[in-house]
């Protein structure tokens, strides 16, 4: 069904698709509101009247639209019209990573390796620190803007889309290529899922290559669970060796094998952006350490083949065994002798009473100081642990935030309680990024924990993405509170043009004045014309005259020329060369259309003798007859006097049929009927 130029919830209006996936079509759209182009994704029909798809569709997209991350696809707008179901996003050119990784014809270098998979992390971050799990972390879903910033889209769809990506198809292959262990098995998924995904997509981005490869999604998703991969750094002989060990790190077959968090992984990329061609020193190097586990891959081999049945149990191979009672009759009278024992302590020990363990309840701890804390906690024979501290513009200095378990909840003697304490508000000096590139000071911004904002202005001296101005300015004092303003710039001002008048110009014309002029031509369409000569310009979407910026895209409608009618009947009556077609030149035997001669015969039905026709040229239609030509109609007149027939004056044109009478002194134009003109594409 085609859709595009209709307008969705009244505002929004579908200019072309830009992408399509299994659930969704992406179209350019205008907010008719702002006039802003965005994009929209609309669920397709076939999932209109799945209930479960809608809920989780409308859950998810409410969740994301909360994500508001330099590095993540900003959600602009959700909600329904009739059966349409829809989500507005900024709009991003079709850029994406995978786009990226394809037309490197060599090895990334480190500092790229390192600030791409910075800026995939920072917006996974803001997902997990949000409970939200991507679960279709993969190349074609980091989309690329002007200013090379990484932003990680499609974020909750994925989670619908895994009840088909085992299937056969090209969607499905695309996913399971990224996708971890325990999704190909149907398992729970969580935030270490998306860290396996990450670790594929850095492995393509550190060799130009997958890890994993087949001919389907069973034999890829085989080779997740069971295969290893070839290193990177044998590949790539200059990727640092400490990115290798991200990369096994993050793509362990079991979840509590890898990192448990993104910011693990964030603080050693970080680490490594200081020096990016050195590898990790032993303090780092603990954090790269893979917890010893013993996997038996066979227990998850029935998941694989679609046996829902077999998840309750696990092949073994059974080898026949001689049966020994010897061992057997040894426990058996072991037991009995401890169950003896201990019956003899509890009933002959004198006074013997025996002990319940009382468990003891947690007090409210937030808001008290870590000390007093401490002191309460070991008269209660319980531990306190700290195990973070952050900058809070409410709780003072040193006293706690937070606590696990809860307050009044209860546990065993010797129990640990973690606890969250205060650094206080934070206060520091304003550092001066003016000057930096907008990712540079977002990176500065970051690790002194300051908040800030950004505005986009035009900038006749400032390359783009160049922070120009800041407020506060440097050196003045900003807490926790406080949000930076920070002014980008986006280069000079666009020059402006006058659109031109493109309506009667040949296409060909018309790239090269739209050319000059630094403005494009946007989509193309094509219909027939009874004014406008095939190839030339019938409509143009931005009327002429209305002053425009570079790269301003404008639509235009190219004619195709007449409609062709249908083939002539056996007599010829409408001329060789179609109804009221004027032949102006490429003439038989003639010049440009000039008939020079006698015997002019004219397809029309009309055999002129004695006529002064300039040629003998076969004519259809509107022939042009220099001179007094002397027409008989449709019948074959070779007695009729010429002064009868004669017609006064040059340059006569005789339009096809015409019928001369017998006299010649009165010429009538019988009706022409319209031929029924067949459409294209019927």
């Amino acid at each position: 069904m085609n859709r595009l130029y209709s307008t969705i919830n009244q505002r929004y209006k579908l200019i072309e698709i830009v992408g399509e996936g299994g659930m969704n079509t992406v179209y350019k759209a205008e907010d008719l509101v702002s006039g802003d182009l965005v994009a929209i994704k609309i669920l397709k029909p076939e999932f209109q009247e799945d209930e479960e798809v809608i809920r989780r569709f409308h859950l998810e997209s409410e969740a994301i639209q909360k994500l508001d991350h330099e590095n993540i696809v900003k959600v602009l707008d959700i909600g329904q019209e009739n059966d349409d179901h829809f989500i507005v996003m900024e709009l991003l050119k079709p850029h994406t990573l995978k786009d990226v990784i394809a037309k490197n014809d060599k090895y990334f270098n480190n500092d790229d390796i390192i600030e791409m998979s910075l800026q995939m992390l920072y917006g996974m971050k803001k997902a997990h620190d949000n409970g939200i799990v991507h679960r279709d972390i993969k190349p074609q879903n980091i989309l690329i803007d002007e200013y090379g910033t990484l932003k990680v889209s499609d974020f909750g769809i994925a989670r619908v889309v895994t009840k088909n990506t085992m299937t056969n198809n090209r969607d499905a292959i695309g996913s399971v290529h990224y996708a971890s262990p325990e999704q190909s098995r149907g398992s729970v998924v969580d935030e270490r899922s998306d860290i396996y995904s990450f670790g594929i997509v850095l492995y393509e981005i550190s060799t130009g290559r997958l890890p994993f490869d087949g001919d389907s999604a069973i034999s890829i998703a085989i080779k997740h669970t069971r295969s290893d991969f070839v290193d990177p750094t044998q590949l790539n002989l200059n990727l640092n060796p400490s990115i290798e060990s991200i990369i096994r790190k993050c793509v362990q077959k079991e979840p509590s094998q890898r990192f448990q968090n993104v910011d693990e992984i964030i603080n050693l990329f970080e680490e490594l952006k200081e020096h990016p061609d050195e590898d990790f020193g032993e303090e780092h190097k603990e954090l790269l350490i893979i917890p010893t586990e013993t996997i038996n891959m066979n227990s998850i081999a029935p998941y694989l083949d679609g046996d829902r049945e077999a998840k309750n149990r696990v092949s073994v191979e059974e080898k026949p065994h001689k049966f020994n009672i010897v061992p057997m009759i040894i426990t058996v009278a072991g037991a009995i002798a401890i169950g003896i024992l201990v019956l003899a302590l509890l009933f002959f020990t004198p006074n013997r009473e025996v002990e319940t363990i009382k468990p003891i309840e947690i007090p409210n701890l937030t808001g008290k100081n870590f000390t007093e804390a401490s002191n309460l906690m070991s008269s209660k024979k319980l531990n306190l642990q700290k195990t973070d501290s952050i900058y809070d513009d409410e709780v003072p200095v040193n006293c706690i935030i937070s606590q696990i378990p809860r307050a009044n909840a209860k546990v065993k003697e010797g129990s640990t309680i973690k606890v969250v304490v205060s650094l206080g508000k934070q206060e520091v000096e304003m550092p001066d990024v003016t000057g930096l590139q907008f990712r540079e000071a977002k990176v500065k911004l970051d690790n002194l924990n300051i908040k800030f904002e950004t505005k986009e202005e035009n900038d006749e001296e400032a390359e783009i993405g160049i922070i120009t101005e800041q407020s506060p300015k440097e050196g003045e004092i900003v807490t926790s509170k406080d949000t930076v303003t920070l002014t980008m710039s986006l280069g000079p001002e666009p020059e402006t043009h006058i659109m031109p008048n493109l309506i009667g110009t040949h296409l060909d014309s018309a790239n090269m004045l739209l050319d000059e002029k630094n403005l494009i031509i946007g989509m193309t369409d094509y219909e027939y014309s009874d004014e406008i000569e095939e190839n030339y310009i019938c409509s143009q979407s931005i009327s002429p005259n209305i002053q425009v910026k570079d790269n301003t895209v404008v639509n235009i409608v190219v004619s195709l020329g007449k409609k062709p009618p249908e083939e002539e009947d056996e007599n010829g009556e409408n001329g060789e060369n179609g109804e009221n077609g004027e032949n102006n030149g490429n003439s038989e035997n003639g010049e440009n259309g000039e008939n020079n001669g006698d015997n002019n015969e004219n397809n029309g039905g009309n055999e002129n003798n004695n006529g002064e026709n300039n040629g003998n040229s076969e004519n259809g239609g509107n022939s042009e007859n220099n001179g007094n030509s002397e027409n008989n109609g449709n019948s074959n007149n070779n007695e009729t006097d010429p002064n009868q027939n004669e017609n006064n004056g040059n340059n006569n044109e005789n339009n096809g049929n015409s019928g001369n009478g017998e006299n010649g002194n009165e010429t009538e134009e019988p009706p022409v009927e319209e031929d029924p003109v067949t459409e294209i594409g019927d």
